[in-house]
């Protein structure tokens, strides 16, 4: 329990008109009064303190509703939050929605009301962030106050909500809907569906987790089990491993769009491409403390994302010290300028690759539009790739608008010979 702001002021200003009483005025009356007053005004603090300690999280129903939890950097998200009083006494409430990297568009995240017995205050706003990253959203703060405004009650409900903030996706075709396009795509295995992978052989029955797609459900398990879902799993044969290795360093921040927006954004399309299919994928980040990232079917995807989206650019590493991560995939995407990755550590990564079982690609991203100041930067940029291509041949400088296109290449080729 504790003092309002007013309460608080209420307080000091007795206090000190009975310090005033006690020892400058000598008109008894007047000192009596204040007296009475000063006591009446503690005794109603301490028995409206007495009556909110019976009220409790318990008391409030709550819920709040986001209607994406998923979005482009710059888009907007609206929030409902309602509290409905079930404490059987009216109340008097304050109510704050605590933001953490977000920015309010419309509305407001705070209000104060009486609610009735059963009367539900509702609470709507539009949030965005301007930045790529993970936006945080609650717990409500709740304050419940007397009537006069001078004590409260604090507790929370619900629990923090994440909303993931990611890139635009630069340059056409979109690498989703390219994909998704090609019709035939040729596969191994049992199967050949275009559109879900590839289901070669049965494995188990099991019980339905989010994220799994409704194709997959036993209908008639579900029956026997009074609706409760249960889904059929396979094992892939022909499943592709693949692994992206991203440049987060500081050398990508050129242009705006920067280098490193769109890797992201690329990474992101071709990492959902990749679980649509049925493939797995694995993102490493040197430099970071994480570092790596896996997912092995779309109810991974969000938390991919949010690892993208909250990895921040790293000062410097060493890209032979990150060899052991590279083990066990059929392909290696390396996506950024990689600044300083010389002759000798591309022909030590590129043969550990393909001492793995692997194939290795790195691409090269520059910018679109090159300003005057960095033609001279673009000119050593295309010296450095041509360096590196005479150690190894699959060493590609792409603008940046095009790198979806080597990527959807790139993907449907693996898809083709596996």
């Amino acid at each position: 329990m504790k003092l309002t702001a007013q309460g608080y002021k209420t307080l000091v200003s007795m206090f000190v008109i009975v310090f005033f009483a006690s020892t400058v005025s000598v008109y008894r009356a007047l000192s009596l009064s204040i007296y009475i007053v000063g006591i009446f005004t503690l005794l109603y603090c301490f028995f409206a303190a007495s009556s909110l300690r019976t009220i409790g999280q318990n008391d409030f129903d709550f819920s709040r509703h986001v209607r994406r939890e998923l979005l482009r950097r710059g888009e907007h998200a609206e929030v409902r939050v309602r509290v409905e009083n079930k404490s059987g006494r009216r109340v008097r409430i304050r109510v704050l929605d605590r933001l953490e990297g977000l920015t309010v568009v419309e509305g407001s995240v705070q209000t104060e009301r009486n609610l009735a017995p059963a009367e539900l205050l509702e609470l709507v706003y539009t949030v965005t962030s301007h930045g790529r990253g993970v936006g945080l959203l609650g717990p409500l703060s709740v304050h419940v106050l007397d009537d006069y405004g001078m004590v409260y009650k604090e507790f929370t409900l619900g629990e923090e909500v994440k909303i993931v903030f990611t890139e635009h996706t630069i340059g056409r075709p979109r690498l989703s809907d390219a994909v998704k396009k090609v019709f035939p795509t040729p596969y191994t295995g049992t199967g050949s569906s275009h559109e879900y992978g590839v289901d070669d052989i049965f494995r188990e029955i099991t019980k339905y987790e989010e994220g799994q797609p409704l194709k997959a459900v036993d209908w008639r398990r579900t029956a026997r089990e009074n609706g409760e879902l249960y889904v059929r799993r396979f094992d892939k044969q022909n499943r592709l491993r693949i692994c992206l290795m991203l440049d987060y360093s500081h050398s990508n921040i050129l242009g705006n769009p920067s280098l490193l927006d769109s890797t992201v954004a690329a990474a992101s399309a071709l990492a959902s491409s990749v679980l649509e299919r049925g493939d797995s994928i694995t993102i490493i980040v040197p430099g970071d403390r994480e570092g790596v990232a896996m997912a092995t079917g779309m109810r991974d995807y969000f938390r991919l994302l949010t690892y993208l989206s909250t990895v921040t650019p790293v000062s410097s590493y060493r890209i032979v010290d990150y060899l052991e991560n590279l083990h066990g995939f059929d392909a290696v995407f390396m996506l950024g300028r990689f600044a300083n990755l010389d002759e000798a550590s591309l022909k030590t990564v590129a043969e550990r690759v393909r001492l793995y079982g692997g194939v290795l690609y790195i691409l090269v991203p520059t910018l679109e539009n090159v300003p005057g100041p960095l033609k001279a930067l673009e000119v050593l940029e295309l010296a450095r790739v041509q360096r590196l291509r005479t150690v190894y041949g699959h060493v590609y400088l792409v603008r940046q608008t095009d790198l979806l296109n080597y990527l959807v290449h790139l993907h449907r080729s693996l898809r083709m010979v596996t």
